[in-house]
């Protein structure tokens, strides 16, 4: 959320179900893990080869795309779960 609420403009569609992730962990697990081995990362698709030399030995997967507008999509399996305007995620995060 933080990456889309400070973007000026720009916001995510993230689905849940691309997420690396143990069998069977539930959806909210994986939309909120926040591990110290676990990022999510902006990379413009012409630079995926890159980074999949860089991390070719740790499991890794594009989960979603920019968006050219301000919210946060989230999808689990492709299907909507939740659609949020990042001036609402800012201010629940108290940034705004």
């Amino acid at each position: 959320a933080e990456m889309v609420f400070g973007s000026d403009g720009l916001g995510a569609r993230l689905d849940a179900a691309k997420v690396p992730a143990e069998a069977g962990a539930p959806l909210l697990g994986r939309l909120y893990a926040e591990t110290p081995t676990r990022f999510l990362l902006e990379v413009p698709p012409d630079h995926l080869a890159d980074l999949e030399a860089c991390f070719r030995t740790l499991p890794w997967a594009v989960v979603g795309e920019v968006l050219g507008r301000p919210e946060l999509e989230w999808l689990e399996q492709g299907d909507p779960v939740a659609r949020l305007a990042a001036d609402d995620l800012a201010r629940a995060n108290g940034a705004r």
